[in-house]
Parts: structure tokens; C-alpha cells; sequence
């Protein structure tokens, strides 16, 4: 359920406020195909089965945005406060394993593994202020400055450890500059701190279900964006610096720092009424730059699972009979990655139909985020949705794609600001 009320106090100033709950009760079951010979396909069938998942999402938000001019300069400033509570009420969940070939797959009779309690209660408090001001230089210089203070609490239980507690308090800047030399042309660049969540402890380790501290990422942009007719054309190099979660002794936890540099482009545009097409390449060069002493051998390799190169091609057909309604298609693919045994990118074609109601598409993203500075390192990007995901340690899984870095956005028909 959300609830937004925009309030129109002048003509230069417009209040927002919103609040919105969310809940979510599901059982899961996902098998992963493990330790396979790749000659003869042969391989085991790990079937994980979870039960009892609860999660409930608490939003808060009031934000004001005001323009005024000052001696010829325009400003347009943003202040706003934020306030999220994630919780999880913990689940049970088994394992059980069959054996299954790649190239000939058999039916596998219903498992009934011992279910044992692996997820633990856990509470997130999130509160953030924030203060954006969007500064207009003529018709050719746009900046952006802003500051956000995030205090930061997290909370889990475990009936086999001591409550863990983390608490952060981070004040980050945001600065962004922009010149347009033409009409349909901009150059940009960006430099953006942000306190991100490290992740909870997989199934397979130990510390199961525990939620690790969070961290500060960094990134730095420098991109070009251009119009040609209705063809959006945006190319950007980028590095971003986040924590490196990893496993050691079987403990899922935060061991160092990883770098991501690279190179992404992406074409979208709409093709007659009906038709939107969306391209994109990314080249990354990922290294881990920082280590412990118990994983010092991860330095200077590249993070596990984070492909070289990714190519996505998205199509979108409005069906003009059914208004709201479109179709979907897509191809994606994932180079080489490392792994403990290199596999081959594996990818799949995605088609979905999607009832897509007319949304307004706000200028400033959640919790003060401007929309032009919509690439958090935890963002997940449209055209992320379904893949094969090629996962380490000899296993083939299907799940969300995981870049591990920077990931492109972009969409058919976006009328987001060019910054």
C-alpha cells in the first residue's frame, strides 16, 4: 500500500509526502545444478527448500522542492527527510540432493529434506536527511551539490550467537556537473558517496541469515549523452570502489575493498507508435584492491562471477488494442566471468507481457536521490530482469543477474532529466 499527497504551496514551491507498507509471505524452492563433469553432463540436483518467509517494508518520506533565481543564477533545491524499516521474521529451510544429468535431465521424485531454522529474525532502520540544490549557469552549465546524512541501524538475532548490532552514521556528498555545447548534446561528470548494504549470509554458510555491517561506496562518472531524431545515445566511463563480501572458513563476510572500472553504451529509442528498442554494451575491468589477512590471496584478482563484457538487446511492443498493455522481449549476454571452474555464458530469451498503467515518472528518485544520479552501486537496472546466471563453484543457477558493480539503466521512452 503507498499514500502520496503533492502540495502545490506557491508557484515555485511544491511539498510531498508519502507513506507506504509493504509485506511479502512466500515458500521457496530452488535447485542448483552442482559438481557436473562437463564431457558427460553428469551432476548432482541440490534442491534447497525454504519455509515461512516473512518480510514487511515501512516508508516514510517528505520532501520539498523550491526554484528561485539569485543574481541570473537559477536554483532549484530539494530538502527532504527519509525514514525505511525492513523486517524479517526468519525462516526454515533443507537441503536435499539427487543426482541429474546436464544434456539428459531425468524427473526427480519429490524430496522431503529435514527442514532446520536458518534464517533469524533481523530488523533494518534506515533515516536519512538530505539537501540537493541543482544550480543553471546560462543555457549551457548545469551543477548539482547536495549532502546526505544517513543514520544507519540494523539489528538480528541468532539463537547460537550474540545479537548483532551495527549502526553507521555517514554524512556523503553528491557533485555533479553538466555542459551542453548543443541543443541535443551534453557532457557530464559525477562524483557520489553513499552508505550500501554489504548483504545477509548465504544458506551455505555458517552465519546463515546474519546481516553484515554496511559500507561506504564511491563512484566516479564522466559521460556523453546525445539526441539524434528519437534515438537516445549515452556512453560513460566509470569506476565504482565497494566493499568485497566473501567466505572464509565458511563465514560469509565483508574481506576488503573490490574496484570497477569500465566502459558502458546504450541506444533506446521508440520505432514508429507501437515499437521501443533498448541496446546496450558494458566492458568491465573489476579487480579486488584490498584484502584481510585470512583471504590475501583474492588481491588482485578479479571479484567472483562479474563478467568482462555484458550485451543486452530489449524490445517492447505496445499492443494498440488493449491500452496499457506490451509485450517484452529479450536477448542477453554474459562473458567470461571467474570462477573456481570457468563455464561457458550461458543465456536465455525473456518474454513477458506487462499490464503498464500510465505512472508519472518523478524528477527526484526515493529518498532524495535526483533521477540523473539514479546509478547507486546497488541499483539493479531494467534490464536486469531473468537470466541464466553462469554462479562459481561448479554450479549453474538461475537467479537476478549479479554485475557486482555499476549497472546501466536505461528504458524505451524515458523522460528523465539528461543529468
Amino acid at each position: 500500500m503507498l499514500l502520496r499527497g503533492d502540495f502545490a504551496l506557491s508557484d515555485d514551491w511544491v511539498l510531498s509526502i508519502e507513506t507506504g507498507r509493504a509485506q511479502t509471505e512466500r515458500d521457496r524452492n530452488n535447485t542448483t545444478f552442482i559438481n557436473y563433469n562437463p564431457q558427460t553432463g553428469a551432476g548432482t540436483a541440490s534442491v534447497n527448500v525454504l519455509k515461512g518467509q516473512k518480510y514487511t517494508n515501512t516508508n516514510h518520506r517528505v520532501e520539498a522542492i523550491g526554484r528561485f533565481d539569485t543574481v541570473g543564477i537559477g536554483h532549484e533545491l530539494t530538502f527532504g527527510a527519509t525514514y525505511n524499516r525492513r523486517e524479517s521474521a526468519g525462516w526454515m529451510s533443507g537441503t536435499a540432493t539427487a543426482p541429474q544429468n546436464l544434456y539428459a535431465p531425468v524427473d526427480i521424485a519429490q524430496l522431503s529434506p529435514t527442514l532446520r531454522q536458518a534464517g533469524f529474525p533481523s530488523e533494518i532502520n534506515d533515516r536519512g536527511l538530505y539537501a540537493f540544490d541543482r544550480i543553471s549557469v546560462g543555457e549551457q552549465w548545469q551543477f548539482l551539490a547536495g549532502l546526505r546524512k544517513t543514520i544507519y541501524r540494523s539489528e538480528a538475532t541468532s539463537p547460537t550467537a550474540p545479537v548483532s548490532v551495527y549502526r553507521a552514521d555517514k554524512v556523503t556528498p553528491n557533485f555533479s556537473v553538466m555542459w551542453k555545447p548543443m541543443k541535443n548534446l551534453s557532457v557530464y561528470g559525477s562524483l557520489l558517496r553513499g552508505l550500501e548494504e554489504t548483504g545477509t549470509a548465504p544458506l551455505t554458510a555458517d552465519n546463515a541469515g546474519q546481516v553484515l555491517a554496511p559500507a561506504v561506496s564511491k563512484q566516479r562518472e564522466l559521460g556523453v549523452k546525445a539526441r539524434v531524431g528519437e534515438v537516445l545515445l549515452q556512453t560513460a566511463v566509470f569506476q565504482t570502489d565497494r566493499a568485497l563480501t566473501t567466505t572464509i572458513n565458511r563465514v560469509f563476510q565483508v574481506g576488503g575493498e573490490a574496484r570497477y572500472r569500465g566502459l558502458e553504451f546504450s541506444a533506446s529509442g521508440e520505432i514508429g507508435r507501437d515499437f521501443a528498442l533498448v541496446a546496450s554494451a558494458l566492458l568491465l575491468d573489476a579487480e579486488i584492491t584490498r584484502v584481510g589477512t585470512s583471504n590475501a590471496g583474492e588481491l588482485g584478482q578479479s571479484p567472483e562471477n562479474t563478467p568482462k563484457n555484458t550485451l543486452s538487446l530489449f524490445g517492447e511492443y505496445r499492443v494498440p488494442m488493449v491500452p496499457g498493455l506490451s509485450l517484452n522481449a529479450g536477448v542477453y549476454h554474459f562473458g567470461q566471468a571467474r570462477r573456481e571452474q570457468p563455464q561457458p555464458g550461458l543465456g536465455r530469451c525473456v518474454r513477458d507481457a506487462v499490464d503498464r498503467r500510465a505512472l508519472p515518472v518523478p524528477r527526484h528518485g526515493q529518498g532524495g536521490q535526483p533521477a540523473g544520479q539514479r546509478r547507486q552501486p546497488d541499483r539493479q537496472g531494467l534490464l536486469e530482469h531473468g537470466r541464466q546466471q553462469p554462479a562459481g563453484r561448479r554450479r549453474a543457477a538461475h537467479g537476478a543477474p549479479d554485475r557486482q558493480g555499476r549497472l546501466l539503466i536505461a528504458g524505451p521512452g524515458s523522460n528523465e532529466p539528461w543529468l
